[in-house]
């Protein structure tokens, strides 16, 4: 397997992760030291929503890759 095949099947399980855990939001991530963090500066829903689009972005990025529209 190549690199880059590598590179895009990580991007799209670990963005996919991300959607997921933030969905879910386990109290070990939710209220770990550096998303308390987070939460405090710029809120729940804003923190929500920047992973959100942080995940759907590595799961597309991923896909395309894959899917051959990226390299």
């Amino acid at each position: 397997m190549p690199a880059l095949d590598f590179l895009d099947v990580i991007l799209i399980f670990y963005g996919f992760w991300t959607l997921v855990i933030t969905f879910v939001k386990p109290n070990w991530y939710w209220n770990g030291k550096r998303m308390q963090e987070r939460r405090e500066i710029m809120g729940d829903q804003r923190t929500s929503t920047m992973y959100y689009i942080l995940g759907a972005i590595m799961l597309a990025v991923g896909l395309a890759g894959r899917l051959g529209f990226i390299g």
